[in-house]
């Protein structure tokens, strides 16, 4: 609290401070279910990863799950050596996150049971008990500045049902 008993945090701060994510686990699984397809992208992070984009679904889990943590984890292993020059990672990414007793354990495969790398969370809120999340390659077309059609690429991070 500030002078006079006002309170001098923003709305997000307020929220950060008192945890007030009310969505149980079990009605953000059931969100998770309706997202198929997207109906766009939404740039990451412009300033750390400019070429990082969500679909719909991974915006939501990001949101309603406080997981923006996961997805910088995944962004910003995106330049890791072994993503890089291992060519089956290039073109799909398939990333599991399993929490158990507030530890997390994410994995990156690059086909089913094909383990590229694993790493141990030491603590995560992460409030379901896994999620499986898809990583990979985007090109994006458009018209930019004086008319000009430019390209780029980068990663999306999508839930499998909106393949």
């Amino acid at each position: 609290m500030g002078l006079g008993g006002t309170n001098h945090q923003t709305p997000k701060q307020r929220k950060f401070m008192n945890n007030t994510n009310t969505k149980s686990k079990q009605a953000i699984a059931k969100e998770l279910t309706h997202f198929t397809g997207t109906t766009q992208y939404y740039r990451y992070s412009p300033g750390l990863f400019p070429t990082f984009y969500l679909t719909d679904g991974t915006h939501y889990v990001a949101e309603s799950c406080e997981a923006y943590w996961l997805f910088d984890y995944i962004a910003s292993h995106q330049i890791n050596s072994v993503i890089r020059k291992h060519p089956k990672l290039q073109q799909l990414q398939f990333r599991k996150l399993t929490v158990q007793d507030s530890k997390g354990f994410i994995i990156c495969e690059w086909d089913t049971d094909q383990v590229v790398f694993s790493e141990t969370i030491q603590f995560t809120d992460f409030p379901l008990d896994s999620i499986r999340l898809w990583v990979a390659p985007l090109h994006l077309s458009y018209v930019g500045l004086c008319s000009l059609e430019q390209d780029q690429w980068g990663w999306l991070a999508y839930l499998p049902s909106e393949h």
